[in-house]
């Protein structure tokens, strides 16, 4: 069963549901390879040792503070990866995000959740600070796991991916 998770802005109830496993990689994949292809290069290599490293590493000792800081970092980074993107690039990009959230909306029977895509997106957002809030909430709910599981490498890779 996936993720789900509610959260409210403006007074609007939003349902957060996580990215079918395919997806998820798909989309981190995309994210690597847009990424690479840029002047964060060096970034994307820091983030690629971390998916070999916890997949390698036994005795990886989890810090809860660094591992929210370096979800942090990822989901900022990811963010920024899209924001460079070209506008078809990030039209597709949006569209895997989109997929993971619904509008809850109430009603005297109870709620209907409307599933977001980009045809309806601008009716049911009230803004763009919300829609980010919205987007950043996905990447948590689907990549916060990284922070996680790797544990003792998060200090410096986190140095390493938030250098100028």
């Amino acid at each position: 069963m996936r993720k789900t998770k509610e959260v409210f802005y403006s007074d609007k109830k939003y349902k957060i549901s996580e990215m079918p496993a395919m997806q998820a990689m798909n989309f981190i994949e995309d994210i690597l390879r847009l990424g690479a292809s840029s002047a964060n290069a060096d970034r994307v290599k820091a983030l690629v040792s971390v998916f070999f490293k916890t997949g390698q590493e036994t005795d990886i000792k989890e810090d809860e503070n660094s591992s929210k800081d370096f979800g942090a970092v990822l989901i900022e980074f990811v963010l920024g990866i899209i924001s460079r993107c070209d506008r078809n690039e990030r039209k597709q990009l949006h569209s895997d995000l989109l997929t993971c959230i619904s509008y809850v909306q109430a009603h005297e029977l109870g709620a209907n959740t409307i599933p977001l895509d980009l045809s309806n997106v601008d009716h049911l957002v009230e803004n763009q600070i919300i829609l980010l809030k919205l987007f950043w909430e996905v990447l948590k709910l689907n990549y916060d796991f990284l922070g996680n599981v790797a544990g003792s490498t998060v200090n410096s890779l986190r140095d390493q991916i938030t250098k100028q």
